[in-house]
């Protein structure tokens, strides 16, 4: 096992790649280990993508999450009651 990745229950393994800037997602294999699912992280949007690079981009703005699917609005979350902060404060 690697300083960075992370074994769960022999299913999955969670590795940091790209000089640490994302995480892959990968199930192992009799060869080594197979990408499932790469996710990365720029300032105010988390991207979910597999190896074809069809995914989720989740996007945070203000006080609401919106949730698009291969460039397609699926939905859109908002706080009722936001506080001061907003969403804003968690990513950083």
């Amino acid at each position: 096992m690697a300083d960075d990745e992370v074994y769960l229950l022999d299913h999955y393994i969670v590795a940091l790649t790209n000089q640490n800037k994302t995480l892959g997602l990968y199930r192992p294999t009799r060869k080594g280990k197979k990408l499932i699912h790469t996710i990365e992280k720029s300032k105010y949007k988390l991207f979910v993508y597999n190896n074809r690079f069809m995914g989720y981009k989740l996007e945070f703005s203000g006080h609401s999450l919106q949730v698009f699917r291969d460039r397609k609005p699926v939905t859109q979350y908002a706080l009722k009651s936001p506080k001061k902060e907003g969403i804003e404060s968690l990513l950083l």
